[in-house]
């Protein structure tokens, strides 16, 4: 079953996890400014390492995380570490965890930088792995439960979990950071260095996208059930409507404090509330809500602020 870990009893989140579980709006005392308030899981927690690169929740409720060295599931009072194992073929395929995804079957699949990617199998305790000789960026999934990879050195990779056969897609260049299935069954892939692409439904091919110049070097793809985002490395933010194909394009504007506050992101999370959460590159956490962007930052000697700002 490969390394599995269980240690000691926890009862903290983790600022890596902060796009999923900010736990509550506080008020600071004779602060006029809104302040989150979060709790912290860390490796002396039993963490497997602090860099976090992917997180999600199952239906049971468990956080699944992804970091650079192995793959812990956490329960709110546990964490469990799975790691690559050698000698076990139903190990974690590879340490380095890019992407997590949990399919309408309540499977956990984890993208790996060296060993394709692999479904969780709650039966056997281990892993199902696909191998792909590529580091797997992204994973969404489409209406017909076809897996669609983001890979860096293979382009976009369908998957049909069924069967296990695969597809790859030509979509700008063979580095894809980014891929989404948004609400109208539209696949849209991110690249590194040529834009923004799409496939739309009853369409042979990827297109090139309008209104996101051709340079992009595309992070994070999200959507609602109206509104697609698209969040660059070094250029900003960019929002469009599904159905149209206009772009309005975000950028912050040095000395104002409701604009964005870098141009560089990790993360997106688009919830349900209408609300678009940031993860900015060493400058906090972002929310914008429509109409303005409020940025949450590290406070010093704050237990309750982010751990960090990146």
């Amino acid at each position: 079953m490969g390394e599995y870990r269980e240690t000691r009893s926890v009862h903290t989140y983790g600022q890596a996890m902060l796009l999923l579980i900010a736990l509550c709006y506080l008020p600071q005392a004779g602060m006029a400014r809104e302040q989150l308030s979060f709790e912290r899981l860390t490796v002396s927690d039993g963490l497997s390492q602090d860099v976090v690169q992917a997180i999600a929740q199952d239906g049971s409720g468990f956080y699944w995380i992804g970091t650079q060295q192995g793959l812990n599931r956490y329960d709110g009072y546990e964490v469990r570490t799975y790691l690559h194992d050698a000698a076990d073929p139903n190990s974690l395929p590879g340490n380095w965890v890019w992407a997590l995804h949990v399919d309408r079957h309540g499977d956990v699949w984890a993208g790996t930088e060296s060993g394709g990617v692999a479904r969780y199998n709650r039966n056997t305790l281990g892993f199902d792995r696909y191998p792909l000789e590529a580091a797997v960026r992204a994973i969404d999934e489409d209406a017909q439960g076809r897996l669609w990879l983001a890979t860096d050195g293979r382009g976009l990779v369908r998957l049909d979990p069924s069967t296990g056969a695969k597809a790859q897609f030509a979509a700008g260049n063979d580095r894809i950071k980014a891929v989404h299935v948004d609400a109208l069954g539209t696949v849209w892939a991110g690249t590194d260095g040529v834009g923004l692409f799409s496939l739309r439904p009853g369409a042979r091919a990827f297109e090139a996208v309008d209104g996101i110049p051709g340079r992009e070097r595309v992070r994070n793809i999200v959507s609602t059930d109206e509104t697609l985002w698209v969040s660059t490395y070094e250029n900003g933010l960019y929002q469009s409507a599904l159905s149209a194909g206009d772009f309005v394009h975000y950028l912050n504007e040095p000395g104002r404090s409701d604009t964005l506050p870098s141009n560089s992101f990790r993360a997106l999370l688009a919830v349900a509330d209408g609300m678009l959460w940031i993860g900015n590159e060493a400058a906090g956490l972002t929310r914008f809500d429509g109409a303005s962007f409020t940025t949450f930052r590290h406070i010093p000697n704050n237990q309750r602020s982010l751990i960090g700002d990146h």
